[in-house]
């Protein structure tokens, strides 16, 4: 978890480049938030409320992750030479397979 993915995860739209900014000067205090667009993104929010959305935010990641990988396993699975339009259920699978890795 870290305040940049919290900032991910509460403000999906933001701007890495423009709106908001986390650095670590390795100092000793930790990541810190170095420039932040009230204007634009409305209060900074406090470290813990960061801190809770970037636990949401890593896990959800994980999740998308572990669920590629699945996906990535089962297309290797799929044997082109044995695909056809005689076996339409086989090309709905891989069809299913390549919808959701687009997501």
């Amino acid at each position: 978890m870290s305040l940049a993915s919290g900032i991910l995860k509460l403000y999906p739209a933001a701007d890495i480049r423009r709106d908001w900014r986390v650095q670590d000067d390795s100092d000793g205090r930790g990541p810190r938030i170095v420039h932040w667009d009230g204007e634009k993104l409305g209060p900074q929010p406090d470290e813990a409320t960061l801190l809770a959305a970037g636990a949401e935010f890593d896990a959800e990641q994980a999740t998308k992750a572990q669920e590629r990988d699945l996906m990535e396993a089962q297309l290797r699975d799929v044997d082109p030479e044995t695909l056809s339009a005689d076996k339409p259920e086989q090309l709905a699978e891989v069809l299913k397979i390549l919808l959701r890795r687009a997501q």
